[in-house]
């Protein structure tokens, strides 16, 4: 995308989030989740986690001249609850570069596996705590 182009800001909506430019209720529909997303951070920081299930929709940020026309934004957040252990493992290795696998976590019926579920002696078991707190604000 060339940032000195003449409708460089179209190209990025167009582009980046699929939108119709002129779409002004989806282009606030973006900045009012960005908007969440900053909240939520600073509200991470500050008291901890204010929503277990909040995420940011996108993968990109709206345009400054875009949150700056932002007039009226609601920040709520339903608390939820936290990923177990295996769950959140499970979400992080889940990248484009994930190393783990069903066989690791022992996610397959045990008899295909050749051991029991949860052999605890199992390597890829080894490396994750038995127990404890997923954010210290826990």
């Amino acid at each position: 995308m060339d940032y000195g182009k003449p409708g460089w800001s179209d190209a990025y909506y167009r582009q980046k989030f699929q939108l119709d430019p002129s779409d002004r209720v989806a282009i606030e529909r973006v900045c009012q989740e960005y908007m969440l997303g900053l909240a939520w951070i600073m509200r991470y920081y500050c008291a901890g986690c204010a929503s277990w299930d909040w995420f940011y929709p996108e993968h990109y940020a709206p345009l400054l001249r875009d949150l700056a026309a932002m007039n009226n934004v609601t920040v709520s957040f339903a608390r939820g609850q936290p990923l177990s252990q295996l769950e959140a493992v499970i979400a992080v290795g889940l990248g484009p570069r994930c190393q783990l696998d069903a066989h690791a976590l022992r996610l397959h019926p045990p008899a295909r596996a050749g051991a029991p579920r949860g052999d605890a002696g199992h390597e890829a078991l080894q490396v994750l705590p038995a127990r404890g707190p997923l954010s210290p604000h826990d």
